[in-house]
């Protein structure tokens, strides 16, 4: 035994000495080629295409340098890899683009010239100046990015035979009296890459091929044609973007459909509806992802012609997006007719179509013959919406539409007819209500009354079989506030309807959101009818805040909170978020008591009610905060309590 514990001993010893000979940190301990990934892996991605590349190249320069100072070996990595240093930027001192050159060897270049804004113009060379400084390294570039600038000719209109990339965003349009560029100087075989904005181009038929991005803003009057456009498309079978904005060009004769199999987005803003429909009738890309369109007001737009012959071969594509989506959005805006995916995470993926202008049953029955009973579709009746019984009977039957969204600026009258729309029978079958796969309405508008909703759900609900009712229940999302946007007080709820609403057969559930956060549920599970007093005296605001925005109690007849001088503290926050959700039941309190107080202190608000005989009905508040901090909650309470208010400015800042 003590033999073992001497060998022991030994041992650690052993690994005692090797570890304080080790003094190196793991990662300086990696072979060369892993820490290179590693460091490459740390610095951030620059995308080239994007109008945001010369802000994060600047970062990855100065994340470089910080990493290339860490240690003598470090340094000598980061300068012997050349693949770090290939993208030489106007912004950046003369002396790191000078030291990129070098250290890049021989690799290929991007080149970006950023105009940096009269401010700090003297700062910085001129388009000429840092052309000087880099027209050596010509024969290497292979990308090459324009912000801002109209000198471009010594850029991109001399031969540079191994470019794949050019991006010109010029800050003016167009020049009708300046020659048109020569691209590269007609050798444009390389590019794989164009995206030009006001550049004035010399086109001609061949001039483009092989392309994979074709992106073109406004390049008018330069000899561009749809005979010119037809030819890229036909030489350019890899075509995977397809961008086209304000682009004026004469219509072609007919010719034969061109199949783009690797085409993912095509995106037409407003273009001419005659263009529009020549490209989209002439190409096939049954790959497509991404589709845009934005057709402006046009008198000679026929509809039903666009519906039915042009987009008609995008059926299947619309369907395939909106199933990859989950969803996607029509708005019922008299101002013309959109359809849109909501935000997603891929950028190369969703759906836009907005027609100004044009709006009818015309184009729901579009989108319902294409979506049938794919289900995901929201109506949106938002700011301008047109809530007309000819377009609420169209939308009517719509076994697509899951959920409705009623905001922005609706006149309660509007808001009124929607709800008594949804609580109506289906003209064609009166054993179902009207939007018969209806799951969510959210409410968002300041102008509406709970006894529409009353209206609505009993309507929807009584009227119809049990099967329908438990196949299809409705969540119902209430947005909750102080104050509307325009000064406008959200409407006081009264709980007892809103809990009639609730015990309904056909709701599944209620929800008080305030702005974009879900902050409670009315469920089956939450019951909390015996809950008459809350008093939370001496807690952390985060935790009262917590408990508040978590439970929901209609029959609470006695609320206490007593708030310390709390450093994370937000007055408006708790006012508005927090207390918006109680402001039905503070309401209540005060008006079954007859009246309460407040008391105006300079380091502390105190709102109480006065001495009552039932010791379970009454509430207090008292917060350690800044006198004027609760300015905006006095007005608050006198709003809430419809009473009079004052005419004293100094009252009305944050009502």
């Amino acid at each position: 035994m003590e033999t073992n514990t001497v060998r022991n001993d030994a041992t650690l010893g052993q690994v005692a000495v090797l570890s304080s000979n080790n003094t190196l940190p793991p990662i300086s301990q990696l072979p060369t080629e892993l820490l290179v990934a590693v460091l490459q892996f740390a610095l951030p991605q620059v995308d080239f295409t994007s109008q945001s590349a010369s802000f994060h190249t600047r970062i990855c320069m100065k994340m470089l340098y910080i990493m290339r100072s860490v240690t003598k070996r470090w340094q000598d990595i980061i300068e012997g890899t050349p693949s770090f240093w290939t993208t030489i930027l106007s912004t950046l001192p003369s002396h790191v683009n000078e030291a990129s050159i070098r250290r890049s060897a021989d690799l290929l270049l991007s080149v970006i010239y950023q105009y940096p804004g009269s401010a700090n113009a003297a700062k910085y060379p001129s388009a000429p100046e840092f052309l000087d400084t880099i027209l050596h390294t010509r024969q290497r570039w292979s990308a090459i990015a324009l912000y801002g600038t109209t000198n471009m000719s010594g850029y991109i209109g001399d031969p540079a035979p191994l470019l794949q990339t050019i991006i010109v965003r010029s800050p003016f349009p167009s020049d009708h009296n300046v020659q048109p560029l020569e691209l590269l100087g007609g050798d444009t075989t390389n590019l794989r890459h164009i995206d030009l904005s006001d550049v004035s181009i010399h086109w001609k038929m061949g001039c483009l091929a092989q392309l994979r991005c074709l992106n073109l803003r406004r390049v008018v009057n330069d000899g561009l044609t749809g005979s010119h456009l037809l030819d890229i498309l036909r030489a350019s079978p890899g075509l995977q973007v397809l961008k086209l904005e304000e682009i004026r060009t004469d219509i072609p004769p007919n010719s034969p459909v061109i199949t783009l199999h690797q085409l993912k987005c095509i995106n037409l803003d407003s273009c001419p509806i005659g263009l529009v429909q020549f490209i989209l009738q002439h190409i096939r890309a049954p790959s497509c992802t991404k589709l845009g369109l934005c057709i402006d007001n046009e008198r000679e737009f026929d509809a039903s012609r666009f519906i039915n012959e042009t987009m008609n071969p995008f059926s299947g594509i619309l369907l395939a997006i909106h199933k990859r989506s989950g969803e996607s959005e029509i708005r019922l805006d008299s101002d013309g007719f959109y359809w849109y995916t909501l935000s997603s995470s891929n950028a190369n993926q969703g759906l836009s179509i907005l027609i100004e202008d044009q709006f009818g049953p015309l184009f729901i029955r579009w989108v319902d013959r294409i979506l049938q009973n794919e289900p995901g579709l929201r109506i949106n009746f938002g700011d301008g919406a047109t809530s007309s019984e000819a377009v609420l009977g169209s939308v009517a039957h719509m076994r697509c539409t899951t959920k409705v969204l009623i905001g922005g600026g609706q006149p309660r009258e509007d808001v009124s007819q929607i709800l008594k729309f949804l609580g109506q029978p289906l003209k064609t079958s009166s054993s179902l209500p009207s939007l018969p796969c209806l799951r969510e309405l959210t409410i968002k508008c300041v102008s509406w009354s709970i006894e529409d909703l009353l209206d609505m759900v009993q309507s929807r609900f009584c009227g119809f079989s049990k099967e329908i009712v438990e196949r299809t229940l409705l969540t119902i999302l209430l947005e909750r506030g102080t104050f509307s946007w325009a000064g406008v007080a959200w409407p006081i709820i009264e709980l007892a309807t809103l809990a009639r609403i609730r015990e309904m057969d056909g709701v599944g559930c209620i929800r008080l959101v305030v702005g974009a956060r879900d902050s409670g549920v009315l469920s089956p599970t939450i019951t909390p009818h015996h809950l008459k007093g809350i008093n939370l005296e001496s807690c952390s605001i985060h935790f009262v805040s917590f408990i508040l925005q978590q439970i929901r109690i209609p029959p609470c007849t006695k609320l206490a909170m007593g708030i310390d001088d709390d450093e994370g503290f937000d007055v408006h926050h708790f006012i508005n978020e927090t207390l918006g959700l109680l402001r039905e039941i503070i309401f209540t309190i005060h008006k079954r008591l007859g009246e309460s107080e407040i008391l105006l202190y300079s380091d502390e608000f105190h709102w109480y009610t006065l001495n009552s005989s039932n010791t379970d009905s009454r509430f207090t508040s008292t917060t350690s905060s800044t006198f004027a901090s609760f300015i905006g909650f006095i007005r608050f309470s006198r709003m809430n309590l419809a009473s009079d208010s004052t005419s004293d400015p100094r009252y009305q800042y944050d009502a």
